[in-house]
């Protein structure tokens, strides 16, 4: 590489690619209906048996995504919400196959770290990341 260039992905090229991501882990939740009353066991534990390895198969390609240094900031910051969203998300899915009712609170605190990677991923430009 020549002296001065980038060795990460451009804003631009970065959102684009991760919003191709996200937009087909949206697709792909938005197949799976989420049940009516989180609070049955059973059906939780289906639901989120099924949406946990969708989540956790994107965050893995976002990963995957090198930022150039003039975005590597709100990238990190954004990567970081994202991976405790996720990590939130495998809590509350083994919580569920326990039959755990702690895994309720958890889910409670999933609002307000999904507001941060919203708009953290906004201002990363990866819209799709913020639905």
């Amino acid at each position: 590489m020549a002296c001065g260039g980038s060795s990460g992905l451009s804003k631009s090229a970065i959102d684009s690619k991760a919003n191709a991501i996200c937009a087909a882990e949206n697709s792909a939740r938005d197949a799976i209906p989420q049940p009516s009353d989180l609070g049955d066991a059973t059906r939780a534990a289906a639901y989120f048996d099924r949406i946990e390895p969708v989540v956790v198969a994107a965050t893995t390609k976002l990963s995957a995504l090198k930022a150039a240094s003039s975005v590597q900031n709100d990238w990190g910051a954004f990567f970081t919400l994202r991976q405790q969203e996720t990590t939130l998300l495998q809590t509350i899915r083994r919580k569920a196959d326990a039959k755990d009712a702690s895994g309720l609170v958890d889910l409670k605190s999933e609002p307000p770290l999904g507001t941060k990677v919203d708009e953290a991923a906004t201002k990363v430009g990866a819209t799709a990341c913020a639905d």
